[in-house]
């Protein structure tokens, strides 16, 4: 009974996180014309698009190499191919479930190499902690450029214009209190919840999350860190502007322009929908209408990115998981033998 309610949840979950892009997704192309966006696609320059997935794949590898970086801090020393196949899986496993890529490329490095997942989950917070400050930075090098861009894609995004009455239902007041809700909370029965068995694992995960975190510092490697960092986001940044020049109607677009739109689609894909279907394809089509390019050409342009990467992500993937298979399936002869 328990599986089947397990099951029942994922589902739910499942439907839940499908229905919050079928709606974005309905929201960017309500107002576009079809025989237009249809025309843009059949008439795109396809090598830019190509030249564009290429580059999402140097991501992969590129963050398999850093992925090595922090492993090597608490003597681990991994393939460099089982971190970028381990990666290319998580990011398949995204395009299905939003936010279950990171575990699943913890579990299948573990399988692989035998490392703990305590101290594995721990490198991913410390290398999304590291994604999130680069956001951060991209946002602020953006807000140099671009200030006006940005206050109009919020204002458009959140409707900031609503009439006073409405305050009390603005979605920040929503988060704010329900932040202070599970404060309050958690300092009122802190001791008890001191007390549950399950805080001893917490306490366990921790430490590794911990000692994951502090890799980062500890690296002797930090200045290819940082290369690797740089140039994974400098990948991002080419896999969107290179396919600028795909489209006519997006070919004159500058470099800032260019940044503005990896800053709105980044957050777009922030919105825990399937592969950010639905999510990346509003906030590009918003922002392409604040830079003045029409809403089918902006939906054009993003179904050429979002494809694109999607379509590289899943042969990255399954190749991924045929490599690990493989590699497990030799090793099990050997073992036999």
């Amino acid at each position: 009974m328990s599986r089947i309610l397990s099951v029942f949840k994922q589902i739910l979950r499942v439907l839940f996180f499908v229905s919050i892009g079928g709606f974005l997704l309905y929201l960017a192309l309500k107002n576009i014309d079809l025989s237009k966006l249809w025309y843009d696609l059949l008439s795109a320059r396809y090598e830019y698009v190509i030249i564009s997935m290429i580059l999402g794949y140097l991501a992969f590898i590129s963050r398999g190499i850093r992925w090595n970086y922090l492993l090597e801090p608490m003597g681990y020393r991994v393939p460099v191919w089982k971190s970028i196949h381990s990666i290319s899986i998580g990011y398949l496993a995204n395009a299905a479930m939003p936010r279950a890529g990171e575990v699943i490329r913890c579990t299948a490095l573990h399988q692989a190499t035998k490392v703990p997942i305590n101290r594995l989950v721990g490198t991913v917070v410390a290398e999304r902690v590291v994604d999130m400050l680069m956001l951060i930075l991209s946002l602020l090098l953006s807000l140099i450029f671009n200030v006006g861009k940005i206050v109009a894609f919020y204002n458009q995004t959140f409707k900031t214009d609503a009439s006073p009455k409405d305050a009390s239902l603005s979605p920040k007041w929503f988060v704010f209190g329900s932040i202070l809700l599970l404060g309050i909370i958690v300092f009122a029965f802190k001791n008890k919840l001191k007390a549950l068995p399950m805080m001893s694992k917490i306490r366990e995960l921790w430490a590794g999350f911990r000692e994951g975190i502090f890799s980062v510092m500890n690296t002797p490697k930090r200045i290819p860190f940082i290369l690797h960092t740089l140039f994974i986001w400098f990948c991002y940044y080419l896999m969107v502007h290179i396919v600028v020049f795909a489209l006519p109607a997006t070919a004159h677009l500058s470099l800032s322009d260019s940044l503005f739109i990896m800053i709105v689609a980044g957050l777009g894909m922030l919105v825990p929908a399937p592969a950010g279907i639905g999510s990346y394809h509003y906030a590009v089509v918003t922002g392409m209408g604040i830079l003045g390019i029409a809403a089918d050409t902006g939906m054009a342009f993003a179904t050429l990115v979002h494809t694109g990467q999607f379509i590289m992500t899943l042969v990255a993937g399954f190749v991924s998981l045929i490599g690990m298979y493989v590699w497990k399936s030799k090793k099990s002869v050997v073992a036999d033998f």
